[in-house]
């Protein structure tokens, strides 16, 4: 409660006597109804916010390793990277719709493999793909049609993806890396902040962050400045600076 700086833990568990089935790997909400994405589980739990008691689930054999979720218009969205093959490689993934009312599936919008953040800005979906660093897009769905329109190619993995004051999306990406004869992790440090035209999908302003981030992108509540994480400590940027803090 940012009000009182209470915390309250196992707040599923305390209402409904049980965990989350599964990896809880994120939380959508619309209005007073929570969306909860257990990714191993491959279903998505229905609560009220308020009480978090659940009220239902969905569950259908296209719904595989879901990401993340956003809901539009009584429809919810589901990231998911699909299936693996006999090696451990996503061969298709996709973003998996149903009817938040009567819980039916509604269709499936093909991305490029690994499927992750979403973001609605209330025209479009932006899907940030990434697979293991194998994927470089954000695909762009327009939810009227339920089509991929576009796709945007970065120069490394997209993670988070937000909005800023100025209607503006912003995308960090993952640096890109490799490992050592030691099985030591060597990062090129080539992070960066893309500052993208929802409305065009063009790139107007890269940003290299010079370092590595973990992939969480957020933004103040006037959305005027960007938040994101190197190593273990946080880093600011203004929405109208054109370059990064040294790290």
């Amino acid at each position: 409660n940012p009000s009182t700086s209470k915390t309250e833990n196992n707040i599923f568990n305390t209402v409904n006597g049980t965990f989350v089935d599964g990896d809880l790997q994120s939380m959508a909400i619309d209005g007073d109804n929570g969306y909860l994405v257990g990714s191993k589980g491959n279903k998505i739990i229905m609560n009220n916010i308020n009480t978090f008691q659940s009220t239902s689930t969905f569950n259908d054999a296209l719904l595989i390793n879901p990401r993340y979720a956003a809901v539009i218009n009584g429809k919810a969205y589901i990231s998911n990277w699909g299936a693996y093959d006999a090696n451990y490689n996503l061969t298709k993934s996709y973003i998996l719709t149903f009817d938040t009312k009567t819980l039916e599936l509604v269709d499936t919008i093909g991305t490029d493999v690994g499927a992750e953040n979403v973001l609605y800005n209330g025209k479009y979906l932006f899907v940030a793909t990434n697979n293991f660093s194998g994927t470089n897009t954000i695909s762009v769905i327009n939810p009227s049609t339920d089509k991929r329109i576009n796709k945007i190619a970065l120069s490394s993995s997209p993670a988070s993806l937000v909005v800023d004051a100025n209607s503006k999306l912003w995308a960090i990406t993952y640096g890109t890396g490799s490992y050592d004869a030691n099985y030591n992790y060597v990062g090129n440090n080539d992070g960066a902040l893309y500052r993208i035209n929802p409305s065009t999908v063009a790139i107007e302003q890269t940003i290299n962050l010079n370092a590595n981030p973990n992939g969480n992108l957020v933004t103040s509540s006037d959305k005027k400045t960007l938040f994101y994480v190197v190593g273990n400590s946080i880093y600011q940027k203004g929405i109208s600076e054109t370059s990064a803090p040294v790290i």
